[in-house]
């Protein structure tokens, strides 16, 4: 979201949101008209630490996490990061000594429930990355005020001081002392971007049932995070916009999200724009997972008309309807007719013809002719499809699984249970290089490798 290019649209979409939920309060209504008419990117922090609309619902967007949400407040979102990402730039320069450096050690006073403190406590050691931006101080008095030290707290609650230890040689997110750029100067403020990683040192609470956390700035981040997100920046490209956003939202499965973004890029850009051949396609993926295969269709026709003359090389993957369709085929078991059923996953990206895409593209055309029962055809374009993902410049172990998965189903239906039994392994040894034991993909192939074992004893039994 922070890649994302800022548009005229962008602030009216905010202020629009704004308005709308503080349509009851007349005072945020001035606040909201006074920041439609002076805001300015360089007064980001300012609008950020001015205790208003700006400040609660900006921390309320990064709460909840929700795409739709972090889209429309992508401006003040963005604009903070970069001025902090600014201001962190500057301070690390010897040559610039007029700006403020933070302390080494800083706090953050705060009142929080009590599972968040068990969790810390039990991940000791561990790494805790921060979904919004995280306020701290180098004032006593505004870390015990915050605190509520000496006050009540209510049950389910407790009182908590972080202790933050920042390594100025460690590279992390971008924070700054912004006591000349907030609008609360006396609060002795640092800021800290979204994303900041930290090494959870210790979790001790003292007699006073005060809970005292310290946690120390990491350059590391959990592997596996590190890895998904890389394979996500190769879905969608380098450069986001509003089309890799929707892309982002088909592969994380919010199809009608994505959809919606797509219908409207089909109303804003000309129709002669160079990825209209695309969302048409990536329209027809979603339609395929909802199994309006006729609309499906319809939207890949139209992805073949639009393709524009600048790309006359993706003109034959786009005849083909699914260029930039993976179908990862998850199939789950039916005991009533003795069955696998198959429901179709789909990730979305733009046109392009690189070997990589062939891979994909010969898995999907081995699936439509899986879906007509000509299984012959179906295995050789698997097999193919392996064959292309299989090379080192190309290799991507979770395209690798939905095509092992596939040919597991082939060879289940041909009661060739063994090879069946070796392709599902073969699907989650190859998703676990990326995905999680618990990621949906995972547990279906799990899910296909115990129906398969199933049979191959009681076909044992019947020996």
């Amino acid at each position: 979201m922070l890649r994302m290019s800022v548009t005229k649209n962008t602030k009216e979409t905010m202020i629009k949101a704004c308005r709308h939920f503080y349509r009851n309060d007349h005072e945020e209504e001035k606040n909201i008209s006074e920041f439609n008419s002076h805001y300015s990117s360089d007064k980001a922090i300012w609008w950020y630490t001015r205790p208003c609309f700006c400040y609660r619902l900006t921390n309320k967007v990064l709460n909840t996490q929700d795409p739709d949400w972090l889209y429309t407040f992508r401006l003040i979102i963005t604009d903070i990061h970069n001025q902090l990402l600014e201001l962190y730039e500057k301070s690390i320069q010897k040559s610039n000594p007029s700006i403020d450096t933070p302390p080494q050690i800083i706090f953050r006073g705060k009142v929080v429930p009590s599972s968040i403190v068990y969790n810390l406590q039990e991940n000791v050691s561990g790494l805790i990355s921060i979904n919004g931006f995280l306020s701290a101080t180098t004032s006593e008095q505004i870390r015990d005020i915050y605190g509520g030290r000496d006050n009540p707290v209510r049950e389910g609650y407790e009182r908590v001081l972080f202790q933050l230890i920042v390594d100025n040689h460690i590279k992390t997110k971008p924070f700054a002392f912004i006591k000349d750029y907030s609008a609360i100067p006396d609060e002795s403020e640092v800021l800290f971007s979204i994303g900041t990683v930290w090494c959870i040192e210790s979790v001790v609470q003292d007699e006073e049932a005060l809970w005292h956390i310290v946690l120390r700035s990491s350059g590391e981040q959990n592997q596996r995070c590190v890895e998904l997100t890389d394979y996500l920046k190769q879905q969608i490209g380098d450069i986001p916009t509003l089309l890799t956003l929707g892309n982002f939202l088909s592969e994380i499965k919010d199809y009608n999200k994505a959809d919606k973004y797509y219908e409207i890029l089909l109303k804003e850009l000309p129709k002669n724009h160079k990825d209209i051949g695309a969302i048409y396609n990536n329209r027809g993926c979603l339609q395929c997972e909802k199994g309006a295969y006729d609309l499906a269709e319809y939207y890949f026709n139209c992805a073949i008309k639009s393709i524009s003359a600048e790309y006359p090389s993706s003109i034959p993957i786009a005849q083909s309807n699914i260029e930039v369709v993976r179908c990862e085929g998850t199939f789950i078991f039916e005991s009533s007719c003795d069955v696998l059923q198959n429901t179709v996953d789909l990730i979305t990206k733009s046109l392009s013809s690189n070997d990589r895409s062939l891979g994909k593209l010969y898995n999907n055309i081995g699936y439509i002719h899986y879906k007509r029962g000509q299984n012959e055809v179906a295995m050789k374009n698997y097999q193919e499809a392996i064959n292309i993902l299989l090379k080192p410049t190309n290799r991507n172990p979770v395209d690798l699984s939905a095509v092992y998965n596939n040919i597991g189903v082939i060879y289940f239906e041909a009661k060739r249970y063994d090879d069946a039994l070796k392709s599902f392994q073969s699907a989650i040894e190859s998703g676990l290089l990326l995905l999680s034991p618990t990621h949906q993909w995972i547990i279906d192939y799990a899910k296909n490798k115990k129906i398969v074992l199933k049979y191959i004893e009681a076909n044992c039994e019947q020996r």
